[in-house]
């Protein structure tokens, strides 16, 4: 059996580019973030030659910093508005609720 990923990878260079302009990400950025100079971006973004290595890092720097729903980012057929991971977003909720009982538990130590 033969996988066409055509389609996934060129799907995956245009929400990544949509990603980097949404956020407002230059693509100089990444050469201090990730350590990708504008060419790999570049590159990246255009559906081009590019290693899975600077691919997999790109789309993790969406889904890790900002809570992109990976499953929109790399399926095709997924043509739903980038939406942020619902569990990381509850994930993140729970951390800031525990945060504020641990900061409350302190300042009532303190008095």
């Amino acid at each position: 059996m033969t996988v066409d990923i055509d389609p996934y990878r060129t799907e995956l260079a245009r929400r990544l580019g949509q990603l980097r302009t949404q956020f407002g990400h230059s693509q100089r950025d990444f050469q201090e973030t990730l350590g990708l100079g504008q060419n790999i971006i570049f590159r990246a973004e255009g559906d081009l030659n590019v290693s899975v290595e600077a691919l997999l890092k790109l789309a993790l720097f969406y889904v890790q910093e900002h809570q992109i729903n990976p499953d929109w980012l790399f399926n095709p057929d997924n043509s739903d508005l980038p939406q942020q991971n619902e569990q990381a977003i509850r994930n993140r909720r729970k951390v800031v609720i525990f945060d504020k009982m641990v900061e409350e538990m302190r300042v009532a130590e303190l008095v």
